[in-house]
């Protein structure tokens, strides 16, 4: 069983920030105490009465004050006494502190004013605000729900990404330093806290106040990189982030130890515990994300408190890598619906196409009526040639019946040389009389008997 000074020790690695220098041989490090006291109805800088001492942090204590002109309450942090003997740690509390004060973010703290409390003790003045912190939240429900986890941090990622784009790293990311405040009926709307030691990106100044060699930060949220002394960035805080919500999720931080030199070993040569394990109800995809975000070489980790947040909304409320499916079904069809109603009013307000003429075909003319055949001429025999048979009637008429006379036989020359019949002649077709020959044409038809052959009609001359 642990005893009190045991459990004291462990709560003062997971909340005060140490400071490691590789010419110190005490087994913890250099502590700092952040406590200062402060007498209730003091005026600072003219303009703050401070009231009542309401919390001490890693690095300072914080004051409730009033502003006189304005009758408006703030909250003043005022650097420890025994850091405020450093000067480069006054310079770089209040330098940093105006870095801070120039992002300006719903998530993060503002910062009002600086100045202060005698030469050597700086203080700065931020808005006042009411609630819980993250750490004591933690403390009372031992863990959280994955939503409440996600929303959480979330917030927190959003406030670093502006931290982050305004050339700070916070370095002291804890959940000491998330305050949790009502806003809008939200009670977890988070509220990122004390900047003392964060550090200026393009800080490379004479006075060293970053420099390689030195460990700054509280060790229970130290990347590998920052317990080894080596230089940070972005992702340095990323990793503490990803502490932040291993300890939501699982109740308990991922590493853990019986002093600062042991805990920060841990952070740099051991893997993560399962958070699985620990937290049978998590997902894989959500542990995937935790681990990634404690990966031990910073290129491996997400690149920006951005893409991490990216990361966590792809998870989705159920933490089963739906939410960015379903987002971007969502957002695929609003579009094609806006797209159609954008189609729909450009179609009803665009004038309307010249109408067509349409051409009526022009009616086929009537086929002229083919002309009756002309009756073809009877065939008529000419005057001055023998009578001829008569051709039949042209088709498609009523048949007649021609007869057919035989030209006379040729004279017999004994009958026409014989006596007692001079001047007698041969009867000619044309004379049934048998008178003299009448050349002409034949107009009559004679139409014979059935059966009964043309025959020779002769007469004599008396």
């Amino acid at each position: 069983m642990s005893s009190v000074s045991e459990e004291l020790d462990r709560a003062t690695l997971s909340s005060a920030p140490t400071e490691l220098r590789p010419d110190v041989d005490d087994e913890d490090g250099l502590r700092w105490s952040p406590r200062v006291d402060l007498a209730s109805g003091l005026v600072l800088g003219g303009h703050y009465r401070i009231e009542a001492c309401i919390g001490v942090g890693g690095m300072a204590t914080v004051f409730r004050a009033r502003h006189i002109e304005l009758d408006q309450q703030v909250a003043i942090k005022v650097l420890g006494e025994e850091l405020a003997r450093k000067p480069a740690l006054v310079k770089r509390f209040l330098r940093e502190a105006r870095a801070a004060g120039a992002v300006r973010h719903e998530n993060i703290v503002e910062i009002t004013d600086f100045g202060y409390v005698r030469d050597d003790l700086p203080y700065y003045v931020m808005e006042y605000l009411e609630g819980e912190s993250l750490a004591a939240r933690l403390s009372r429900e031992g863990r959280l729900t994955w939503p409440q986890a996600r929303h959480i941090t979330r917030q927190i990622c959003a406030a670093l990404e502006a931290t982050h784009e305004g050339g700070v790293v916070h370095r002291d990311m804890k959940p000491d330093n998330v305050l949790l405040v009502e806003r809008g009926g939200d009670r977890s709307f988070v509220k990122v806290l004390d900047f003392g030691i964060a550090k200026v990106l393009d800080d490379d100044g004479p006075q060293g106040l970053t420099r390689t060699g030195v460990i700054m930060g509280t060790a229970a949220y130290m990347s590998p990189e920052q317990a080894k002394g080596q230089a940070i960035d972005a992702r340095t805080d990323l990793y503490a982030v990803g502490v932040m919500l291993y300890e939501m999720l699982a109740g308990r931080l991922p590493f853990d130890g019986d002093g600062v030199m042991e805990v920060l070993t841990r952070h740099i040569t051991e893997p993560v515990p399962s958070l699985r394990r620990a937290s049978p109800g998590i997902s894989a995809a959500v542990e995937r994300v935790v681990l990634r975000a404690l990966h031990k070489e910073r290129v491996q980790r997400y690149a920006s408190a951005q893409q991490l947040a990216l990361a966590l909304d792809e998870l989705g409320e159920d933490g089963r890598g739906t939410g960015g499916r379903g987002r971007l079904a969502l957002g695929v069809a609003a579009a094609a619906l806006v797209a159609a109603v954008a189609l729909g009013i450009w179609i009803g307000s665009a004038p309307p196409p010249p109408e067509t003429p349409v051409v009526e075909p022009e009616p086929e003319p009537e086929p002229e009526p083919e002309p009756e055949p002309e009756p073809e001429p009877e065939p008529r025999e000419p005057e001055s040639s023998p009578a001829k048979a008569i051709d039949p009637p042209a088709r498609g008429r009523k048949s007649r019946s021609a007869s057919r006379a035989s030209l006379p036989p040729p004279p017999d020359p004994e009958r026409s040389s014989g006596s007692g019949s001079s001047g007698s002649s041969v009867p000619s077709l044309d004379d049934p009389e048998g008178g003299a020959s009448t050349t002409g044409s034949v107009n009559a038809e004679v139409t014979p008997a059935a059966d009964e052959p043309l025959s020779e009609t002769g007469g004599s001359g008396g």
